[in-house]
Protein backbone atom coordinates (compact mmCIF):
# COMPACT_ATOMS: atom_id res chain seq x y z
CA UNK A 1 0.00 0.00 0.00
CA UNK A 2 1.46 2.81 -0.39
CA UNK A 3 2.17 6.02 1.62
CA UNK A 4 0.79 9.60 1.51
CA UNK A 5 2.17 12.25 3.30
CA UNK A 6 0.59 15.85 3.39
CA UNK A 7 2.80 18.69 5.18
CA UNK A 8 -0.66 20.43 5.41
CA UNK A 9 -2.03 20.46 8.82
CA UNK A 10 -5.93 20.70 9.18
CA UNK A 11 -7.42 22.13 12.02
CA UNK A 12 -10.22 23.82 13.36
CA UNK A 13 -10.86 27.07 15.91
CA UNK A 14 -14.32 27.63 17.95
CA UNK A 15 -15.22 31.11 18.70
CA UNK A 16 -18.53 32.12 20.47
CA UNK A 17 -19.33 36.22 20.52
CA UNK A 18 -22.13 36.70 22.94
CA UNK A 19 -25.56 38.27 22.05
CA UNK A 20 -25.27 41.80 21.35
CA UNK A 21 -21.36 42.23 22.42
CA UNK A 22 -18.54 43.18 19.96
CA UNK A 23 -15.35 41.18 19.92
CA UNK A 24 -12.04 41.87 18.06
CA UNK A 25 -11.53 38.66 16.14
CA UNK A 26 -8.95 37.12 13.67
CA UNK A 27 -8.82 34.65 11.14
CA UNK A 28 -6.62 31.40 12.32
CA UNK A 29 -6.28 29.14 9.28
CA UNK A 30 -6.85 29.41 5.72
CA UNK A 31 -10.27 28.25 4.40
CA UNK A 32 -10.02 28.25 0.43
CA UNK A 33 -10.26 31.66 -1.07
CA UNK A 34 -10.92 32.99 2.57
CA UNK A 35 -13.25 35.10 1.39
CA UNK A 36 -15.87 36.19 4.61
CA UNK A 37 -19.05 33.57 3.17
CA UNK A 38 -16.23 31.10 3.12
CA UNK A 39 -15.10 31.35 6.69
CA UNK A 40 -17.80 31.98 8.64
CA UNK A 41 -21.08 31.00 7.25
CA UNK A 42 -23.54 31.67 10.07
CA UNK A 43 -27.07 29.57 11.18
CA UNK A 44 -30.18 32.07 10.99
CA UNK A 45 -30.25 33.08 14.44
CA UNK A 46 -27.09 35.17 13.74
CA UNK A 47 -29.22 37.24 11.65
CA UNK A 48 -27.67 40.75 11.76
CA UNK A 49 -24.37 40.00 12.69
CA UNK A 50 -22.17 42.69 11.40
CA UNK A 51 -18.45 42.88 10.62
CA UNK A 52 -16.03 45.91 10.56
CA UNK A 53 -12.81 45.95 8.91
CA UNK A 54 -10.16 48.39 9.14
CA UNK A 55 -7.80 50.20 6.29
CA UNK A 56 -4.38 50.60 7.95
CA UNK A 57 -3.51 52.68 4.44
CA UNK A 58 -6.54 55.41 4.76
CA UNK A 59 -6.71 55.00 8.38
CA UNK A 60 -10.26 54.32 8.24
CA UNK A 61 -12.76 51.50 8.80
CA UNK A 62 -14.32 50.00 5.86
CA UNK A 63 -18.02 49.68 4.87
CA UNK A 64 -19.47 47.01 7.34
CA UNK A 65 -20.61 43.54 6.35
CA UNK A 66 -23.74 42.06 7.69
CA UNK A 67 -24.70 38.76 7.63
CA UNK A 68 -28.92 38.23 6.97
CA UNK A 69 -30.61 35.05 7.77
CA UNK A 70 -31.85 32.79 5.25
CA UNK A 71 -29.63 34.71 2.46
CA UNK A 72 -25.75 35.12 3.79
CA UNK A 73 -23.49 37.87 4.05
CA UNK A 74 -24.32 40.78 2.09
CA UNK A 75 -21.88 44.01 1.96
CA UNK A 76 -19.20 46.10 0.08
CA UNK A 77 -15.77 43.79 0.52
CA UNK A 78 -16.85 40.66 0.24
CA UNK A 79 -14.51 39.70 -2.30
CA UNK A 80 -11.78 40.93 -0.61
CA UNK A 81 -9.91 37.83 1.59
CA UNK A 82 -9.57 38.42 4.78
CA UNK A 83 -6.37 36.51 5.48
CA UNK A 84 -4.63 35.37 8.86
CA UNK A 85 -3.11 38.19 10.51
CA UNK A 86 -5.98 40.60 9.80
CA UNK A 87 -7.73 41.74 12.44
CA UNK A 88 -11.83 42.82 12.48
CA UNK A 89 -14.47 43.58 14.37
CA UNK A 90 -17.69 40.82 15.12
CA UNK A 91 -20.76 42.59 16.27
CA UNK A 92 -23.37 40.09 17.52
CA UNK A 93 -27.14 40.37 17.39
CA UNK A 94 -29.03 41.53 20.53
CA UNK A 95 -30.70 37.94 20.55
CA UNK A 96 -28.60 35.42 19.30
CA UNK A 97 -25.02 34.31 20.48
CA UNK A 98 -22.40 33.85 17.31
CA UNK A 99 -20.95 30.65 17.01
CA UNK A 100 -18.29 30.91 14.72
CA UNK A 101 -16.21 27.61 13.33
CA UNK A 102 -12.96 28.33 11.75
CA UNK A 103 -11.74 25.54 9.82
CA UNK A 104 -8.36 25.22 7.32
CA UNK A 105 -5.16 24.52 7.31
CA UNK A 106 -2.85 26.06 9.35
CA UNK A 107 -0.64 29.00 7.55
CA UNK A 108 3.20 27.42 7.57
CA UNK A 109 6.10 28.81 6.67
CA UNK A 110 7.12 32.58 6.76
CA UNK A 111 4.37 34.77 7.43
CA UNK A 112 4.44 38.57 7.36
CA UNK A 113 1.67 40.92 8.94
CA UNK A 114 2.47 44.79 7.98
CA UNK A 115 1.93 47.40 10.50
CA UNK A 116 1.14 51.11 9.91
CA UNK A 117 4.01 53.31 11.63
CA UNK A 118 4.31 56.73 12.95
CA UNK A 119 1.38 56.83 15.06
CA UNK A 120 -0.95 55.24 12.79
CA UNK A 121 -3.37 51.78 13.76
CA UNK A 122 -3.18 48.35 12.34
CA UNK A 123 -5.84 45.96 13.58
CA UNK A 124 -4.09 42.82 13.50
CA UNK A 125 -3.74 38.77 14.68
CA UNK A 126 -1.18 36.04 15.21
CA UNK A 127 -0.94 34.64 11.29
CA UNK A 128 0.18 31.25 13.34
CA UNK A 129 -3.03 29.56 15.61
CA UNK A 130 -1.42 30.27 18.66
CA UNK A 131 -1.97 31.79 22.41
CA UNK A 132 0.46 33.73 23.74
CA UNK A 133 1.68 37.18 24.53
CA UNK A 134 3.33 39.18 22.10
CA UNK A 135 6.67 39.53 23.32
CA UNK A 136 7.25 35.88 23.31
CA UNK A 137 5.98 35.63 19.47
CA UNK A 138 8.21 37.86 17.26
CA UNK A 139 6.74 40.96 17.83
CA UNK A 140 8.42 44.09 16.64
CA UNK A 141 8.08 46.41 19.30
CA UNK A 142 9.31 49.97 19.11
CA UNK A 143 9.49 52.30 21.79
CA UNK A 144 6.21 54.23 22.82
CA UNK A 145 4.10 51.09 20.74
CA UNK A 146 0.40 50.70 22.16
CA UNK A 147 -1.34 47.71 22.20
CA UNK A 148 -4.96 47.87 22.53
CA UNK A 149 -7.06 44.45 23.53
CA UNK A 150 -10.73 44.03 23.88
CA UNK A 151 -11.98 43.30 27.33
CA UNK A 152 -15.18 41.37 26.08
CA UNK A 153 -16.78 41.49 30.32
CA UNK A 154 -16.36 45.54 30.21
CA UNK A 155 -16.55 45.72 26.43
CA UNK A 156 -13.47 48.12 26.49
CA UNK A 157 -9.95 48.59 25.52
CA UNK A 158 -6.94 47.34 27.72
CA UNK A 159 -3.85 49.13 27.32
CA UNK A 160 -0.11 48.05 27.21
CA UNK A 161 2.78 50.16 26.13
CA UNK A 162 6.29 49.33 25.52
CA UNK A 163 9.48 50.93 26.68
CA UNK A 164 12.59 50.24 25.11
CA UNK A 165 14.64 48.47 27.64
CA UNK A 166 11.99 47.48 30.06
CA UNK A 167 9.22 45.83 28.28
CA UNK A 168 5.43 45.89 28.45
CA UNK A 169 3.30 47.42 30.83
CA UNK A 170 -0.22 46.93 31.50
CA UNK A 171 -2.76 46.40 34.08
CA UNK A 172 -1.46 42.47 34.93
CA UNK A 173 2.10 44.13 34.86
CA UNK A 174 3.76 41.38 33.11
CA UNK A 175 6.60 42.61 30.76
CA UNK A 176 6.20 39.90 27.75
CA UNK A 177 2.94 42.05 27.02
CA UNK A 178 -0.73 40.70 26.67
CA UNK A 179 -1.71 37.70 26.27
CA UNK A 180 -3.45 36.74 22.81
CA UNK A 181 -5.75 33.98 22.73
CA UNK A 182 -6.64 32.04 19.36
CA UNK A 183 -8.25 33.70 16.89
CA UNK A 184 -8.35 36.85 19.22
CA UNK A 185 -7.55 40.39 17.20
CA UNK A 186 -5.86 43.77 18.83
CA UNK A 187 -5.09 47.08 17.57
CA UNK A 188 -1.67 47.97 17.14
CA UNK A 189 -0.31 51.94 17.71
CA UNK A 190 3.12 52.47 16.25
CA UNK A 191 5.01 55.03 18.13
CA UNK A 192 5.21 58.62 17.07
CA UNK A 193 8.04 58.38 14.47
CA UNK A 194 8.13 54.73 14.78
CA UNK A 195 8.96 52.73 11.12
CA UNK A 196 6.50 51.04 9.29
CA UNK A 197 7.49 47.16 10.57
CA UNK A 198 6.89 43.76 9.85
CA UNK A 199 5.21 41.37 12.07
CA UNK A 200 7.09 38.19 11.48
CA UNK A 201 6.29 34.37 12.51
CA UNK A 202 7.57 31.20 11.18
CA UNK A 203 5.83 27.89 11.55
CA UNK A 204 6.69 24.61 10.11
CA UNK A 205 5.92 21.05 10.36
CA UNK A 206 7.75 19.11 11.77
Amino acid sequence: MAQVYSVNVVGYVNVTVPAGKLMILSNPLNNGDNKIATLMPLADAADGATIFRFNATKQEYQPSVSFIGGFGWFGDGLDTPLAPGEGFFLLAPDTSDVALTFVGEVPTGTLNVPLAGDGRLTLVGSAVPQEGRVGTMSFPAFDSDTIFTWDMATQNYITSSYIDGFGWFEDDKDITGPNIPVANGFWVLKGAGAPAATWTRTFTVQ
